[in-house]
């Protein structure tokens, strides 16, 4: 069964591999060996239409999956469209970034950390797990993959680490 966990780290391994001192033509030749086509269509159908991630088709939805959902988009410079025929594709659904603000802003507890899923316990290692997103013409966008967290809860999530962590 593909998993998004382990694909996101052999893609990080590839990235690796290829690292040092290879040029940026190289590292994307190893890119390359990816099937782009496939791996979009199959991310397509972990989307969810209430804005998060499957981990693997009817798996477990968490902020982990939105996470290596991301960071694979960005890696492979997938579309952002949802393949046409991915089940969460609705009129308010048409790209991977529909809906997925809102369900991370909704992942978010009353202390202010992160959790797992919508109304969870947070926990520390989800908080990193988090997708950064900006308004653009159409709401958001993508900046450069990674964990950074939606507008409006930042402030409260830095509380949260530093009372919790010890940031």
């Amino acid at each position: 069964m593909s998993h998004l966990a382990p694909t996101y780290a052999v893609l990080l391994s590839l990235v690796m591999v290829a690292g040092g001192d290879v040029s940026e033509d190289e590292r994307r030749e190893v890119l390359e060996l990816v099937n782009r086509r496939a791996m979009w269509k199959w991310l397509g159908r972990l989307k969810q239409r209430d804005g998060g991630f499957q981990m693997s088709v009817g798996g477990e939805e968490d902020v982990r999956g939105a996470y290596c959902a991301m960071v694979i988009i960005t890696l492979l410079d997938l579309p952002l469209d949802l393949p046409v025929d991915s089940p969460a594709r609705s009129d308010e659904c048409t790209t991977f970034l529909s809906g997925l603000p809102e369900w991370v802003a909704r992942c978010q507890t009353f202390e202010g950390g992160i959790s797992g899923r919508p109304d969870a316990e947070a926990h520390g290692a989800y908080a990193f797990s988090v997708v950064k997103t900006r308004g653009n013409e159409e709401g958001y966008e993508i900046n450069q993959a990674i964990f950074v967290i939606p507008e409006g809860i930042a402030e409260q999530t830095r509380a949260y680490f530093a009372s919790k962590i010890g940031f």
